[in-house]
């Protein structure tokens, strides 16, 4: 076996990285998605206060959502994004992986 050579141009990748900027501090931001059965999963959050999520997620369309710690178990759609997707009876942001 020689040397492998690697394809030209930019390598395909399934990180998703998902970005919320509160409109006030928050102690804690997680997210919840179809990828992880809705079970929620902590964001990371940046000096410059933006909250950050990043993973490797099939190609599939999921919905997601929100969760601050707050006291309650209330889902917060994404402001940044129009685009939906109902699960069950509940509606959700839409996220696309290609």
């Amino acid at each position: 076996c020689g040397p492998v050579e690697q394809p030209a141009g930019p390598v395909r990748t399934c990180e998703q990285v998902i970005r919320y900027s509160p409109s006030r501090s928050l102690d804690a931001v997680s997210i919840r998605g179809e990828w992880s059965a809705f079970a929620r999963e902590p964001m990371t959050r940046r000096a410059d206060g933006v909250w950050e999520w990043r993973k490797v997620l099939e190609p599939r369309v999921s919905g997601y959502a929100y969760r601050f710690d707050l006291g309650n178990d209330e889902l917060i759609l994404d402001p940044s994004t129009g685009f939906t997707r109902w699960v069950g009876e509940t509606e959700h942001s839409r996220l696309f992986t290609p």
